[in-house]
């Protein structure tokens, strides 16, 4: 179970065709489907809205960088 991160606030969130992309201050990337029902490519270096079992879905939640 993982708590959410209330901490996070990102004024500098940007849309680039179906996805909205956040980054917090700490490194965390977030990446939110701006418009549903749709699927289309996302920046590869942000995390894919999919869950631990690839199924999709409409928010990525915050993660940290790999590496």
């Amino acid at each position: 179970m993982s708590l959410p991160h209330l901490f996070h606030r990102d004024p500098n969130w940007q849309q680039r065709g179906l996805y909205a992309y956040f980054q917090c201050r700490c490194g965390a990337r977030r990446t939110k489907r701006a418009v549903l029902n749709h699927h289309g490519p996302h920046d590869p270096a942000w995390p894919a809205p999919r869950d631990r079992h690839a199924r999709p879905v409409n928010d990525s939640g915050w993660q940290r960088p790999t590496a």
